[in-house]
């Protein structure tokens, strides 16, 4: 009956909104109204490590880190576009400096700090706070993500404390005066500006990581050297002085750390003074308290989404059933997320590997059926014999449940210069017998081949991804062995770093959302892969090394497509899938979009209030069809609208938002 007096008052309004018998319906009676919160329960089965920027490298550390504090600029974000798509990777904002600019040579960054903004301990933010926000990071030179500050400033990922000029390649690095920071680079860094917007680029306060422990950096006393002590002393210490004796945090952001429970519960609160303001801009109401819980176990963190005690938890894939469908629960799907895995080959076995069939391998360049020698997948029809092996439709389907994507290169999805239109492997057992006819001259088809591939011993089936093609690979060909055998990490990785394993199974997390984050690290001879799998093209190196110091975007369009193109043809490793994930939240969540940057949620932009519920009285009724109503068929620049009104986020109020709201009727929270 509710569904039927929705349907009657959307045609009621649309033809006379100002009709009075609008002024005779009334919600059911059998709903249970709750108070509108301005709290809100998230509910992860893991928590942080650190409350420090500069060492911050886990999602969840990252996390509570990005919305304490605050870095120089920001991620774009469109809010007429759907919640998957709003997230812009590749434009930015101001944040804490309100502009910007690059020397014509690409090697100067030189910020604009806003004026005015507080941190939380009540002092205001200045340009020697910025400047030891840096050069802090770089005193630490924590194992972690301070080798992205590293790279572009000094050209190396970590400190040389040989060098008795470093703390003075450190100060040159970045400087201040009284309203600008600049960054000095030693070369060109296409990057620079993605690498700014993540947490660990975070201004923290000098005063008050000084009051606390950390590097004094005091110009009276000797910002580098004073009697007794020096700059060193804070290099990589075993902990970092705000996570020593407390859970210290003082930031700029919209919100403050209340208390950090370890293992239990972290708290934020709102932090009055925020230079934004509250509400939020685009929010129609501010969530004053986020209270993270720290659950690992599945049917607790369920149990609290369904009765309502939690707003937002993390759904394992393989529970996912469980929840769709669920009254009051929405889920947005088909994240993908900066993430890229792949089978590679190994191009020059090491020879006291004990996974080529016999001890040390075959001869370089013989073939017989009881092994393979250290160059077996030195010839590129081998590997592709291989792609044209896997069966990605099976094992996305037992992995992923269907969940995730074939990538064609390393450069995946949500990634700036992605070529969508990049040819990629399939399985084609037809192509890939031509492929291991025509390797090595026709020897291995002739002579087969036996080797031995490990997986590591692990709570899921890691031996998926062998399967994959095992025995599409044998079926070939009888002379074809492929044995596989499980072994613990610690051997595997030790298998990995000696360049023992003839292939193996990887994948890549992005730090940040460029290309060349993950093209270096599967392409370039230096990179994470290729240099254990031994894999190197001068041409490659070249390409990346002009895609990195290259900042006009056409040219950087064009070098990032032909090393896809590269990539597929020579294929020095397969990519095999990109995962697509899910956010989960009550439906009274608003404000929620996917950043596939972000390390988890950014709360400022969140609030809580029924979709539909435009006037915020906690109940979907006759009152906020009439809002949509009173301003039906307007746009922004029109009298009559209403932000509000706008519940789809299109840009104008029609027939959408109001069969949003009647959808809706009589909910109440």
């Amino acid at each position: 009956m509710k569904h039927i007096v929705s349907v009657m008052m959307l045609i009621l309004l649309l033809t006379n909104p100002t009709s009075s018998l609008i002024a005779h319906i009334t919600v059911n009676g059998d709903a249970t109204v709750c108070a509108w919160s301005d709290t809100m329960t998230v509910v992860y089965p893991w928590g942080p490590d650190t409350v420090d920027p500069a060492w911050a490298y886990d999602a969840a550390s990252c996390e509570l880190i990005f919305n304490v504090y605050e870095p120089l600029i920001f991620y774009a974000v469109n809010r007429y576009a759907p919640p998957s798509q709003a997230g812009k990777v590749d434009q930015f904002v101001p944040c804490l400096a309100t502009n910007w600019t690059i020397s014509p040579d690409g090697k100067t960054y030189t910020f604009k700090i806003r004026e005015d903004v507080k941190f939380h301990n009540n002092e205001t933010l200045t340009t020697a706070d910025v400047e030891y926000s840096f050069e802090r990071t770089l005193v630490q030179d924590h194992q972690g993500p301070v080798w992205m500050i590293y790279e572009p400033l000094l050209g190396c990922w970590h400190a040389n404390l040989s060098d008795p000029n470093w703390h003075l390649k450190i100060e040159n690095a970045v400087q201040h005066n009284d309203t600008d920071v600049w960054f000095n680079l030693i070369e060109p860094y296409a990057p620079f500006l993605q690498i700014l917007c993540q947490s660990w680029s975070s201004i923290v306060s000098k005063k008050f990581c000084v009051e606390h422990g950390d590097w004094p950096a005091n110009e009276t006393a000797g910002k580098w050297f004073w009697p007794g002590g020096n700059w060193t002393q804070y290099h990589d210490t075993e902990n970092s002085p705000l996570d020593t004796g407390g859970d210290w945090m003082c930031g700029t952001g919209p919100y403050k750390l209340d208390y950090w429970s370890h293992g239990v519960e972290y708290s934020l609160v709102k932090f009055s003074d925020y230079w934004r303001g509250w509400p939020a801009p685009d929010c129609d109401d501010y969530v004053s308290r986020v209270t993270v819980k720290f659950i690992p176990y599945w049917v607790k963190r369920k149990e609290m989404l369904l009765n309502r005690t939690a707003d937002i938890i993390y759904v394992p894939r393989e529970h996912i059933e469980e929840l769709e469908g669920q009254p009051g629960i929405r889920c947005v799907k088909d994240l993908p997320v900066l993430v890229c895995n792949a089978m590679f080959f190994t191009f020059d076995i090491n020879t006291t590997s004990p996974y080529m069939g016999v001890p040390g391998g075959l001869p370089p360049r013989t073939f017989n059926e009881t092994g393979i020698p250290p160059d077996f997948f030195n010839d590129t029809d081998i590997r592709k014999g291989f792609a044209y092996s896997f069966n990605w439709t099976r094992y996305i389907e037992d992995v992923y449940y269907g969940e995730a994507i074939q990538p064609a290169s390393p450069i995946v999805e949500g990634l700036p210069y992605r070529n969508p239109d990049q040819e990629k492997y399939y399985l084609n057992l037809t192509e890939a017998e031509a492929c291991f006819k025509r390797a090595w001259d026709g020897q291995v088809w002739e002579k087969g081949f036996t080797m031995t591939l490990a997986y590591p011993l692990s709570g899921v089936p890691r031996f998926i991804w062998i399967e994959a093609f095992k025995d599409n690979v044998e079926g070939l060909n009888p002379k074809f062995h492929i044995n596989m055998i499980e072994v613990d990490w610690p051997t595997l990785l030790t298998n990995l770093v000696h360049s023992e394993l003839p292939m193996s199974y990887l994948g890549w997390l992005g730090d940040y959302p460029d290309p060349h984050n993950f093209i270096y690290d599967f392409m370039h001879s230096k990179g994470f892969f290729p240099s254990f799998h031994r894999y190197s093209n001068a041409t490659v190196d070249a390409l990346v090394e002009e895609g990195l110091e290259t900042l006009n975007t056409t040219r950087r369009r064009e070098v990032y497509y032909e090393l896809q193109r590269i990539y597929h043809d020579d294929c020095p490793s397969v990519p095999t899938v990109q995962s697509l994930g899910r956010h989960w939240e009550r439906d009274w969540v608003q404000g929620w979009y996917y950043n596939p940057a972000y390390p988890g949620i950014y709360f400022y932009h969140l609030w809580k209030r029924l979709t539909g519920d435009i006037n915020g009285d906690d109940v979907v009724d006759i009152f906020d069809l009439t809002i949509v109503a009173a301003a039906y068929g307007s746009k922004p620049e029109d009298p009559d609208w209403d932000t509000r009104a706008d519940l789809n986020k299109d840009g104008i109020i029609d027939i959408f938002d109001l069969v949003i709201v009647a959808t809706h009727y009589g909910e109440t929270m």
